[in-house]
């Protein structure tokens, strides 16, 4: 089984989790969000699709009370862009993740993780290391630090696993 989980964001991500028959995920791509990176990895499921079962999860973009009308703008098109293009390469969304429902799975599974005093995009970075110690999350080979879009995109695909419902696909 395949999990797609996809951070829609300015700086977004997407990422391939594979999921074995005794339910360990294991990262198998990590790409940085863009038009033809998504339309790539969409056609590639397609044509993998017979053999594994293959689950999209998109994450729900708010408007940010903080932010600009421009920020709001760029915000809901780049998640209209996802949407669309998924649905433009006749891919089917299997849900919205809402952040606040991954982010409060977390801090109800890792007690450090609720407890973490600092930016939560570090929060999530550091998540994201401890899940997965051998990935770095680097955008490119060029990159020093974890690209925060691959590191949402991973933690929403590997909060997607753990769901009873996906657990109980894999288990029979």
């Amino acid at each position: 089984m395949i999990i797609i989980g996809i951070d829609p964001g300015s700086k977004g991500g997407i990422a391939e989790l594979r999921v074995d028959d005794n339910g360990i995920p294991e990262i198998y791509n990590l790409t940085v969000l863009t038009a033809e990176n998504l339309k790539s990895r969409a056609a590639f499921m397609r044509t993998i699709e017979p053999e594994h079962r293959v689950f999209w999860f998109v994450e729900q973009q708010q408007q940010s009370f903080k932010g600009s009308n421009q920020t709001s703008f760029r915000i809901g098109y780049g998640y209209g862009f996802v949407i669309g293009c998924l649905e433009g390469c006749n891919v089917t969304i299997d849900s919205i993740v809402h952040p606040a429902s991954w982010t409060s799975w977390y801090k109800r599974n890792f007690k450090w993780y609720k407890n973490f005093e600092g930016d939560n995009k570090e929060r999530n970075k550091k998540m994201a290391k401890e899940l997965f110690p051998n990935e770095k999350f680097l955008a490119t080979k060029r990159s020093k630090k974890p690209h925060e879009g691959l590191t949402d995109a991973a933690l929403i695909a590997y909060y997607v696993s753990q769901l009873d419902t996906i657990k109980n696909i894999y288990q029979n």
